[in-house]
Formats: structure tokens, C-alpha cells, sequence
């Protein structure tokens, strides 16, 4: 029932225009900042309910661990070529890439665990997980880039047509948001 409710609310706000997304959050209690949706600014509501409901979708999936991780795997590596080395790649079907297939794809359902309207409250998980990207190799940037299609392509194979452009966009709006959050840190503790 609470899966039901949970998607008769995504249902109704995604249908929001975006004039009255603003006037939504407005009214919610939500803050300020959460009234756009750039990298710099964190999601809002309906947003991040998308990313936690398609979320649930994927988890659902046999094996979602492995196939999500290697579908992010093979999209960073279609966006940049070097990323293979970077990451330590010797094969897909190597231990290494099964390692960091886990470790992606834990990455993410611990992103998608703090995203919400509280985002805010979060900068030290922000800190921990950028760390942990670099301990493994990853862009930031890359996994940001990276997630909406995979996301999208592991859905499409498991007979989810039901994910639109609109869902397509949120999960990249908040993991632009998010990358962008863990790549300061990165630099951050760089420097």
C-alpha cells in the first residue's frame, strides 16, 4: 500500500507544470533552495520521489547489482574511453570489475537513501562518498553522466517502458546535483 501511495504521489506531482512546481514547493515545507533543479541546487520533492520509486523498481530485479554496476561501468567508458584505465579495468568479466560494479552501484542506492527535501543535512555523507569514488577511480562528473541511462537501459531490459523523459531527467538533475556535491568535496580535501 505504501509503494501505491508513494506512486500516486509521484503520479500527481510529475504531472505538475513547471510554474507550479515552484508554486508546489512554495507552499510545501520545503526551503528555498530547493525550488530549482541545477547541479548546484538541491532536487525537489517530486525528484527525488522519482528516483526513490524507480529505485524500488530496479532493486526488484535479480541480480540488479551486477547488471546496474556494469551498465554504469559500460556508459562511462562510452563518455570517456580513458575512464577503463583509470578505473583499473582489464576486462568486464574481470574480479575487478565485479568489485567495483558492487561498490557503484552500493554508491548509488546510498545517494538515492539521502536524497530528498534534507539533502542539505547530508555534507558529511557527500564528503565519505567522494572519497570512496576516488579510492576506486571514479569521476564523479562521469557517475553523474552516467546513472540516468544506465538506469534507464536496466529498466527498458526488464520490460519498465513506464520510465518517461520527465523520470529520464530527474535521475540526472539529481545526480548532476549530487556529483557536483562530491566532486567540491573532493577538491576540497585535495587541496
Amino acid at each position: 500500500d505504501q509503494d501505491n501511495d508513494v506512486s500516486s504521489v509521484v503520479s500527481d506531482i510529475s504531472t505538475v507544470s513547471a510554474s507550479d512546481e515552484t508554486s508546489f514547493c512554495l507552499r510545501s515545507s520545503l526551503s528555498s533552495r530547493s525550488l530549482c533543479s541545477t547541479a548546484t541546487t538541491a532536487p525537489v520533492f517530486a525528484q527525488s520521489m522519482v528516483i526513490h520509486v524507480s529505485w524500488e523498481k530496479i532493486k526488484a530485479i535479480p541480480d540488479y547489482q551486477e547488471l546496474l554496476g556494469e551498465q554504469i561501468i559500460l556508459r562511462m567508458m562510452e563518455m570517456d574511453p580513458l575512464v577503463r584505465k583509470d578505473l583499473g579495468l582489464t576486462s568486464l568479466r574481470s574480479e575487478r570489475c565485479q568489485t567495483l560494479s558492487t561498490a557503484l552501484v552500493t554508491i548509488v542506492d546510498e545517494i538515492v537513501c539521502v536524497v530528498g527535501p534534507d539533502v542539505d543535512d547530508y555534507e558529511e555523507d557527500f564528503v565519505r562518498l567522494g572519497k570512496q569514488c576516488t579510492s576506486e577511480g571514479i569521476q564523479v562528473a562521469l557517475l553523474g553522466d552516467s546513472l540516468s541511462e544506465a538506469v534507464k537501459l536496466v529498466l527498458k531490459e526488464h520490460g519498465d517502458t513506464e520510465l518517461c523523459q520527465q523520470d529520464i531527467r530527474a535521475w540526472k538533475s539529481v545526480f548532476d546535483f549530487v556529483s557536483t556535491q562530491m566532486a567540491r568535496h573532493q577538491t576540497a580535501t585535495v587541496r
